[in-house]
């Protein structure tokens, strides 16, 4: 079935178009004419209808928040874009004065919903679109125009999802009642987009070393569209657009990343690696522990003019232990690291023996683990570190007695197995700063078995 209506002259044109479908009782024509059960009418309105108006982008809407603000400048820290979104929705004056209000029943439901575009500019290029499929999450609220009892406003869930290549965030509430009773609404959204890995953040931004006025980089613009669908307000029409109030101008210096090895070591020269096997009844004493020790070698090379050591002095590392599930290749959840091991530390020539820490971000500064803790947190300076007098390759020498045998370890009813260390390694400002940039990550696996080996056969 199709509709004409004659062509508005003006965007803001006051006429609205009737049309109304009705049913007679019978209909006629063909072999079996059909017969309604009941009579019904439609009514369909052509016009404009609903206005938008003081739509705003604004990107990084809080500078001064040290716990919302993000720089134009991204990095493993700054990994994130956050924007607020706000539009207003109301009756135009031509659906008012025609008492379109009053005609919103129940068979009527209208939605609002922000289309969300990053543009990555790239010299006299732009492409269009929000790319590497980032982590979204968001907020929604809805505020009534007018004051009316019964209608105070609401912070609906909502939902957001990466389509094709723009982000759609969404309420999901209807307004209908909003353009009824209090003279519309103002829809306001904040939308957080995350790139976590260096892969997401290289396709979605460009490379720039300016810290202050970029050349290359991605900017955000977004619409408003409002429809009767709550599944296809992206296509709609009836939209507003607006670009980013504070012009922020997002980049990457680089499209490198830090690099970390990991391997136990020996301390026999002609075999600088260690073993990662343990069996309990090879154990010479009683202590019921097996000390072994490791080295990191954090690369940071291919960053060194992001992390400069003169920006960058500290380097946080995170140490973790989980355990590898029977009758499967995944490894569970962190353990408590002070029930399977114990001395776990930093320790090596020219630098200062460093125990485990954990963060205490009510008072924001790091505290002394526990036994129960699942995650070991080393501050250490970067000088202290350096291999050959470089600053950008550092050496970590991390060593542990792990728990074996009937006295530590079974006595606790734990299982033998294999065991997964992973840390992290990142670069900070403070030596009590939570996070950095620079983000590295590498693990080993160790064994703690209980073998026979009388009954081994050998090859």
């Amino acid at each position: 079935m199709s509709f004409f209506t004659k062509a508005s002259s003006t965007q803001n044109d006051d006429k609205i178009n009737y049309y109304e479908i009705t049913s007679p009782t019978q209909l006629s024509g063909g072999v079996a004419a059909a017969k309604p059960v009941g009579i019904q009418s439609a009514l369909i309105l052509f016009g404009n209808l609903y206005q938008q108006t003081n739509m705003t982008v604004t990107a990084n809407p809080y500078p001064t928040d040290p716990n919302k603000a993000n720089g134009s400048l991204i990095t493993d820290s700054n990994n994130f874009i956050r924007t607020k979104l706000q539009t207003t929705v109301s009756l135009t004056q031509a659906a008012k004065s025609n008492g379109i209000d009053t005609k919103l029943d129940d068979s009527v439901e209208v939605y609002q919903s922000f289309i969300v575009y990053l543009t990555k500019r790239k010299g006299q290029t732009d492409t269009k679109g929000v790319v590497g499929k980032p982590s979204l999450n968001a907020s929604y609220t809805i505020t009534p125009i007018e004051t009316m009892e019964g209608y105070p406003g609401d912070t609906p869930t909502g939902s957001q999802k990466n389509e094709l290549n723009y982000v759609e965030a969404a309420s999901g509430k209807s307004i209908k009642n909003y353009l009824k009773f209090t003279g519309g609404a103002t829809i306001t959204s904040e939308l957080v987009l995350t790139y976590e890995s260096i892969e997401q953040r290289n396709a979605q931004f460009p490379v720039d070393k300016s810290k202050s006025n970029p050349s290359d980089y991605t900017f955000v613009t977004a619409y408003s569209n409002v429809a009767y669908d709550p599944d296809k307000t992206a296509y709609s029409k009836n939209q507003m657009s607006a670009e980013d109030s504070n012009n922020m101008k997002y980049h990457i210096a680089s499209g490198k990343e830090a690099k970390l090895e990991y391997n136990a070591i020996a301390d026999n020269k002609n075999n600088p690696y260690g073993q990662l096997g343990i069996n309990a009844n090879d154990l010479d004493d009683a202590t019921g522990k097996v000390k072994i020790k490791t080295n990191a070698v954090y690369s940071l090379k291919d960053v060194s003019e992001e992390v400069p050591i003169s920006e960058y002095p500290y380097v946080k590392v995170t140490f973790q232990l989980s355990q590898k599930q029977s009758q499967s290749t995944n490894y569970g959840s962190a353990l408590p690291i002070g029930k399977y091991m114990e001395n776990v530390q930093v320790k090596g020539t020219g630098i200062t023996t460093t125990a485990g820490v954990k963060y205490d971000s009510v008072n924001n500064k790091y505290v002394t683990a526990g036994d129960m803790d699942t995650q070991y947190v080393f501050v250490l300076e970067r000088s202290q570190l350096k291999t050959n007098n470089d600053l950008d390759l550092l050496s970590i020498p991390i060593e542990f007695e792990v728990y074996t045998g009937a006295s530590k370890f079974e006595s606790q009813d734990f299982m033998y197995g294999n065991f997964m260390i992973d840390i992290t390694a990142q670069c900070l400002k403070t030596a009590n700063s939570e996070s950095g940039d620079a983000f590295a990550n590498n693990y080993i696996i160790y064994t703690n078995a209980k073998l026979l080996t009388e009954f081994l056969e050998e090859n």
